[in-house]
């Protein structure tokens, strides 16, 4: 039914894809379907899944298509009754994100005013790749803006424009405003509601037919190279360069910052870290916050210029002043560990907090540590476990971890293995070493699992490739004992020393019995002493305890 809507509205039956989307959603919040489900001890029950995937498209279409026809009736029908609850789902940030385009355009295009009771929520990628689908979303409120003439940040008001104000191209002039308006939402609908592959064609043509020096049109070729790079199926990275160029040609900010990554990596051209810097320092220099990061990120590690930890923080603090919520949670790093700045943990915790509204999973997570332990704000268990809570919803690793380790102690929650056994899954799955390490133990001793030695040798090995001392240790007492794989006692002492040279006391005070009993090495009871006087010094109790016993006995 949706798909014969969508043919519907690309074919201007704009009434007939409203009745077909609106007998769909009202089908869809009446009822439920039930499917089977195998159950763990092989019986099957009835089990109730609300058709979540197929509701809120239908809903988006809806509100679309009460967008394009000026039904504002039936929009803010739907739209305050059912954006706020539509959050708390836990529906995709792109989802979101569409919801308040169309709210956008119709503030910008129509005599409504906006309602105070609507809960928006934008969210956006904090890495530093190609830009993808969801991080384009400012540049296309901004484009409908400039295209209707009309600032959404100051004017709710209607301010239709008037015939060739904003056009120089007759036939530009002479297309129904709602033309590209029902082709972006279908572009929008196909790439959030199908697949990336269904939707390309259609930002090609709406690239195509919309104003020519518009910033819809180089948003719709910076998006475009993004699919290319990122999401398309048929990856053209030379096709992909070509578009950001374009964009970047058109002044896209976003299109700069693209094709400065498509040189810093060598995407669809030569590797040129010089040519990139420049691009995002234009890129910077136009408003785009990722090229500032991007920057800051650059004089910290001396990448195409020269380390200059002042300019590093410099552009730091201009994203973060733009509101970007990934430089504010790296200036808190910065504040809380000193670097290029004073130490001052309150301005961390600031930044952390700004960062952690916006949606930040790591400011989330480091956030809930120092309210966990009292740093830089007064203790809260239960805000820290919250707020871990909330890292780990939205796909922090380090709060799966933190959160997996409340639950195994109880600390602030109640205690529950088996919660914690899932989270420490999650977040080892998620390349975190420090879970990979709790979960290889939960194996190892039977704790909220079978006993599974093999298993806890592979996710030692993990963590031990990912560079963790205390996972070589473990690794190497399995190796030492023949403990889940063969005994390999030179294995062992190797693996010993790489996590001693990583500061792992544990490690030094193992080394320190194979020398002493010769296991794996030469005997050398010198190197022993040496060894346990090194774990001892940083208060490790067993190396302590052996060293009073080899002295005595040298003594002897």
């Amino acid at each position: 039914m949706m798909l014969k809507a969508l043919s519907q509205l690309e074919a201007g039956n704009t009434e007939a894809a409203i009745g077909l989307v609106s007998d769909a959603v009202k089908h869809f919040e009446s009822c439920r379907y039930t499917c089977t489900g195998k159950q763990t001890g092989g019986s099957h029950e009835p089990v109730q899944v609300e058709a979540e995937l197929c509701y809120l498209p239908g809903l988006l279409f809806l509100y679309g298509a009460a967008l394009l026809t000026n039904d504002h009736v039936t929009l803010f029908r739907l739209l305050p009754t059912n954006l706020s609850s539509s959050f708390s789902r836990g529906i995709s940030s792109a989802t979101a994100d569409l919801m308040v385009y169309c709210k956008a355009v119709l503030l910008s295009s129509k005599s409504v005013a906006p309602q105070p009771t609507h809960h928006e929520q934008n969210g956006a990628d904090e890495g530093t790749t190609i830009v993808s689908i969801s991080e384009e979303w400012d540049s296309l409120v901004a484009a409908a803006s400039c295209t209707y003439g009309v600032d959404l940040a100051s004017d709710s008001q209607s301010r239709m424009p008037q015939g060739g104000e904003h056009h120089s191209d007759p036939q530009q002039e002479e297309r129904p405003q709602r033309s590209w308006s029902r082709m972006l939402f279908v572009a929008l609908w196909k790439t959030f509601c199908l697949d990336k592959i269904s939707c390309m064609p259609t930002w090609m043509e709406l690239s195509d037919s919309c104003p020519p020096g518009t910033l819809l049109r180089s948003s719709c070729l910076s998006l475009l190279g993004a699919l290319y790079v990122q999401e398309g199926l048929d990856k053209d990275p030379n096709k992909a360069f070509q578009l950001f160029q374009r964009a970047t040609d058109a002044g896209d900010a976003r299109g700069m910052f693209n094709l400065g990554l498509c040189y810093g990596n060598g995407t669809g051209v030569d590797k040129d870290l010089t040519q990139a810097i420049q691009l995002w320092r234009r890129s910077a220099d136009a408003g785009n916050t990722r090229a500032m990061l991007k920057l800051a990120v650059c004089y910290r590690h001396g990448w195409g210029v020269c380390r200059d930890s002042k300019q590093s923080i410099f552009f730091l603090q201009r994203a973060a002043d733009g509101g970007d919520a990934s430089a504010q949670g790296n200036l808190g790093v910065c504040y809380k560990n000193g670097e290029g700045v004073d130490c001052d943990i309150k301005r961390a915790v600031s930044l952390w907090t700004m960062a952690s509204d916006s949606g930040n999973a790591t400011a989330m997570n480091n956030l809930g540590v120092c309210y966990k332990t009292a740093n830089g704000v007064d203790e809260d268990v239960k805000r820290g476990v919250s707020l871990y809570m909330r890292a780990a919803a939205a796909g922090s690793s380090e709060g799966m971890y933190n959160l997996a380790v409340c639950y195994q102690t109880g600390d602030g929650v109640d205690t529950d293995i088996n919660q914690a056994i899932s989270l420490f899954s999650k977040a080892a799955d998620a390349g975190d070493s420090d879970a990979m390490v709790e979960l290889g133990m939960c194996y190892y001793n039977g704790t909220g699992v079978d006993i599974n030695l093999r298993r806890a040798v592979s996710l030692f090995q993990q963590a031990t490739d990912a560079g963790h001392s205390e996972a070589m240790f473990n690794l190497g007492t399995c190796y030492e004992n023949g403990s889940g794989v063969d005994k390999d006692t030179a294995r062992a002492v190797s693996l010993y020393w790489s996590a001693t040279d990583s500061g792992c006391e544990d490690a030094m005070a193992a080394l320190g019995m194979c020398f002493q009993k010769g296991r794996g090495v030469t005997k050398d009871i010198r190197m022993a002493v040496a060894l346990y006087r090194l774990a001892a010094a940083g208060e490790h109790a067993v190396a302590h305890k052996r060293l009073n016993i080899l002295l005595i006995s040298c003594i002897e």
